[in-house]
């Protein structure tokens, strides 16, 4: 696990009423998959707004994949949060593809200013948030 990496990430695009709890959860195995969860239904709940610089229910994960690249042309490697393959590091290609694949709620760190959350898809298409903090 990347305890700083998810530290970050909450301090930087987690509301600060959220902040602790989700730390608290994602710091304990057995609670990790709430932190999830809460995405899952109601991610706006916890994300900071200002920091949301797309959300789409319908998109594909190499369209992502190039928004990402235009961003960040350095990034090659990302963080992954998620029930299947949970504290991974891996490709941004891949990371979005298997996220994609998925039905759950994914979270995918790529930097300290940039990450993306995809909610769990239910009976439309899940919600996909790149939340920026360099924009």
């Amino acid at each position: 696990m990347d305890v700083a990496g998810e530290r970050k990430f909450i301090e930087t695009f987690i509301n600060k009423a959220s902040q602790d709890r989700l730390l608290y959860e994602l710091s304990h195995i057995k609670k990790r998959a709430r932190v999830l969860s809460r995405f899952s239904h109601s991610a706006e709940d916890y994300i900071k707004q200002e920091y949301i610089f797309s959300k789409a229910s319908k998109c594909d994960a190499d369209g992502i994949a190039l928004e990402i690249a235009k961003t960040t042309p350095k990034a090659n490697s990302c963080y992954v949060i998620s029930d299947v393959f949970d504290g991974e590091f891996m490709s941004i290609e891949t990371a979005l593809h298997k996220c994609f694949d998925s039905g759950l709620a994914s979270i995918i760190i790529f930097n300290d200013n940039l990450a993306f959350i995809k909610t769990e898809t239910e009976y439309v298409s899940a919600t996909k948030y790149i939340l920026s903090k360099a924009f």
